[in-house]
């Protein structure tokens, strides 16, 4: 008997302490700070993204979770944003829908294998969420492997959203291409289509943008700016658009500062630079762009393609492409002392004499020696080149020495190859 009642304490303990779970769009928590609307699947999500259901999950004052990773793998295109998309097709000058003024944290999960948009249906303000109001958060999102569709007239397009007017933090995308064929004032980012809010600590890593036809104003980051970013970057594999296209912004005559952009390749009419095409006003500094190659007719440059203020503490690094900050060569760029008045303690991080500075919230994985977001057998190849080196001696290689326990051992030995091994191939 003593047992029989044990057993049933225990089956209610588990049950009292299990979290509670939703499935098939039965959406869990009240959308208060300490009880918020709890997003478990992708039918969840579909049921919170519902415009029927604006009224309850996207005003201000509410707050959302993700509980878990979304696959769209298995669902359908969305031919417009998920979450607050454009309502008129027809009016392109303003939004027309109800913007997303919540609280929204994605929790450190990621939404994945998801296409927005189509070629054969213009919409304006397309991506997770067509446009953020200005009461609106959305933080700790990550997307992956993501494609964006923008037809004939289709506007204001980014992954993450159309149009940011709140507050962006902490959210990245990997992988993300952009298929567009406006002849029209277009405005399209790897990470938002335009940002009139605020954006800090984010990224967007394999933006590519095939050569089909984009009128106007394409960064890799953000394609308009007329508000703040801060401690973003973008690494983007190429892209073409015809007039104010860059690296990181198309147009700003807003502020950003403590960025970056890394691109194999842009391509452009006029207007093009290597971080962004036009600087207005505002203010730029502490940023810096690195470019393979870059093609355009007229005005382009090594940071801005055109640029009506001057850039603070801003470097380009490509010898061919000048105008709108100070040229640095690759090799100066790996070294700290070419960045005064840039905050390595709180802000960037430097691989000294090996890369150019990253971001203090970018991960940093163990024996990625080579610096390509991997451990892999380029690593390997440098690793066993330092093997059994001392610090100073010849083949020394700092970045292996892997097994520090708060201090270099200056000897690359078992102990560092163990901690190889534990990050053989993990990548970012």
């Amino acid at each position: 008997m003593k047992f029989s009642i044990s057993i049933q304490i225990l089956f209610l303990l588990l049950i009292i302490s299990s979290p509670l779970t939703a499935a098939n769009g039965i959406i869990t928590g009240t959308g208060t700070l300490d009880s918020p609307f709890l997003i478990h699947d992708v039918e969840d999500f579909l049921e919170f993204s519902s415009q029927e259901n604006a009224g309850v999950f996207w005003a201000a004052g509410t707050y959302a979770r993700l509980t878990n990773p979304l696959d769209f793998s298995e669902y359908p295109i969305s031919p417009r944003a998920y979450i607050a998309p454009d309502t008129d097709n027809t009016n392109w000058e303003a939004f027309d829908g109800t913007p997303y003024e919540g609280t929204f944290d994605g929790n450190g999960c990621t939404i994945s294998n998801t296409t927005i948009g189509a070629l054969s249906v213009s919409c304006c303000y397309l991506g997770i969420f067509g446009k953020i109001g200005s009461s609106g958060s959305v933080s700790n999102l990550h997307l992956q492997n993501v494609t964006i569709y923008g037809a004939y007239d289709s506007r204001i397009v980014g992954p993450i959203c159309g149009c940011n007017a709140g507050a962006v933090s902490n959210c990245s995308i990997r992988s993300v291409t952009i298929n567009t064929s406006s002849n029209y004032n277009t405005v399209y980012g790897g990470f938002c289509g335009c940002n009139t809010g605020s954006i800090t600590n984010s990224f967007v890593e394999g933006v590519e943008k095939p050569q089909a036809r984009c009128a106007h104003s394409f960064g890799g980051f953000c394609g308009r700016n007329s508000g703040s970013i801060q401690q973003c970057y973008a690494r983007v594999s190429y892209f073409y658009c015809d007039d104010l296209t860059g690296g990181f912004c198309g147009f700003s005559n807003g502020n950003i500062q403590n960025c970056y952009s890394i691109c194999d390749k842009i391509s452009g009419s006029v207007r093009v630079g290597c971080f962004g095409g036009k600087l207005d006003a505002g203010f730029v500094s502490n940023c810096y762009a690195i470019v393979g190659s870059l093609t355009a007719q007229a005005y382009y440059g090594g940071l801005w393609g055109t640029a009506y203020i001057p850039c603070t503490d801003s470097f380009y690094c490509n010898p061919d492409y000048s105008g709108g900050a100070d040229y640095l060569s690759f090799e100066q760029m790996t070294h700290q002392s070419n960045f005064t008045n840039w905050d390595f303690d709180d802000v960037w991080k430097i691989r000294e004499g090996f890369d150019s500075p990253a971001l203090r919230f970018q991960e940093t994985i163990p024996g990625d020696i080579a610096g390509d977001y991997g451990v892999n057998m380029i690593d390997f190849g440098a690793f066993s080149a330092a093997w059994q080196t001392n610090k100073g001696g010849i083949g020394w290689n700092s970045l292996c020495d892997l097994d520090t326990e708060g201090k270099s051992e200056n000897f690359i030995d078992m102990k560092d190859l163990n901690v190889f091994a534990q990050h053989w191939l993990i990548k970012r």
